[in-house]
């Protein structure tokens, strides 16, 4: 029996199968054979044990958007345990063990299907692709698309990958002790070129880190999570909460997140690794302070300018305002990672006071001046001696500034930020 399924949810369908031999399948090459009775999707599925055939699943009227693609296939040991499945639309290819049954990341007919990526649908098209190996059998059997709100990559799937030694607790991996080796990545690939808010998950306990430290690709600013804490919410899927912990602008369809151990040697300062999640996010979202306050989950309060709400109340030195001029999150402690950055360096003689600051490009309203005094008891300041000697192109809205001021005058220097 050939089935092909759209399952709906009120009037938008969400998830579309194409079962082997139903419409959108096809294959090439002699080396296909028919088998059952194994507890496949269907009726029946595809096998084939020589190189040189492929199946493909052409999913098409399709409803742009995000999509979690799975697969399903009967696990038995004659399998081969690394079956190569291809992409469209700049997906990255995986090679998934049909030794073994399918996890159950989502269910149809009773099958369960194992997910292998997500992928932004822009022409209303996509298509899977299985390329038979030369020993061993290949199954082809049912391919299933389901529309999602945002791409996650779980500890599980393809696109995540660990280095160094991890250990294993219920559905996330933890890594402690100062492990420098030590890292879980987060690559997304086939996204569309948007502005994302990048939102993390982590099972919280009071062994976890503090301070677990996260980077990214794209120029986005590195972040430290307290994972000692929930995630606040600020995404839930599946019943799951996720917390905001930065915002990226992609612009070639990939996006990388990495997580180390932090510096402590404390064995009872856990750092968790499990599933990151990506959301379009509009414009908007990111170029005013309300707008801004409003994305970054805050309310009442908390989202006055003066508010510094981290460390339970006392803050990171940083306000909201600041927060926001700078590229920081208003709920993690990234004092260390958003704040100026100085340095002495000499140059022809001269002892020169370097000052480099962040500064968003989306939003006219806000004002960066660099100051120097002489002492800080007469409040005195002023810009005379301030020269600014360069800034970079902007990434993600933000830009680096460089000043710099003769060292050898003894003065103080400070950066205020306001704004019209």
């Amino acid at each position: 029996m050939v089935v092909m399924a759209t399952f709906l949810l009120g009037t938008v369908a969400r998830a579309s199968i194409i079962d082997n031999g139903g419409a959108g399948y096809s294959e090439t090459g002699a080396g296909w054979g028919t088998w059952q009775g194994e507890g496949e999707y269907g009726s029946n599925f595809r096998y084939a044990s020589s190189a040189g055939n492929t199946a493909t699943w052409a999913f098409s009227g399709l409803a742009n958007g995000i999509y979690d693609v799975y697969g399903t296939w009967p696990g038995s040991a004659s399998r081969t345990a690394a079956a190569p499945y291809s992409f469209s639309d700049s997906l990255a290819s995986t090679a998934v063990n049909q030794k073994v049954a399918p996890a159950s990341d989502f269910t149809a007919g009773g099958s369960a299907f194992q997910k292998l990526g997500s992928v932004h649908v822009v022409d209303g098209t996509f298509d899977v692709t299985l390329n038979s190996v030369a020993t061993l059998q290949v199954i082809a059997d049912a391919m299933a698309l389901e529309a999602v709100d945002a791409y996650i990559i779980d500890d599980g799937d393809p696109g995540f990958s660990k280095t160094g030694t991890w250990g294993k607790a219920g559905a996330s991996y933890y890594v402690n002790d100062g492990g420098a080796a030590a890292s879980a990545s987060w690559n997304f690939t086939g996204l569309a070129n948007e502005t994302y808010a990048i939102y993390a998950t982590w099972p919280e306990q009071g062994n976890r880190s503090t301070e677990a430290p996260y980077t990214f690709s794209d120029g986005v600013l590195p972040t430290t999570v307290n994972q000692r804490n929930a995630p606040n919410g600020g995404y839930v899927s599946a019943g799951v909460s996720f917390q905001e912990i930065g915002v990226v602008t992609v612009a070639d369809g990939n996006f990388t997140v990495t997580l180390t151990d932090d510096t402590s040697t404390n064995a009872l300062t856990f750092v968790m690794a499990n599933a990151m999640a990506l959301k379009v996010v509009s414009t908007a979202s990111t170029n005013s302070y309300e707008n801004w306050a409003q994305h970054q989950g805050l309310s009442g309060a908390e989202t006055n300018r003066t508010a510094d709400i981290e460390n339970g109340g006392l803050g990171d030195g940083m306000n909201n305002l600041v927060e926001y001029a700078l590229g920081g999150n208003p709920s993690v402690d990234d004092a260390a990672a958003v704040l100026p950055k100085t340095a002495v360096v000499t140059t022809g003689g001269t002892n020169w006071f370097y000052h480099i600051h962040n500064q968003r490009t989306d939003d006219a309203s806000l004002t960066y001046t660099v100051q120097l005094s002489t002492n800080l008891v007469s409040g005195t300041w002023q810009t005379n001696d301030v020269e600014k000697v360069g800034e970079s192109g902007a990434v993600n809205n933000f830009k680096s500034v460089t000043n710099r001021t003769d060292a050898g005058s003894k003065e103080f220097m400070r950066l205020r930020i306001g704004q019209n």
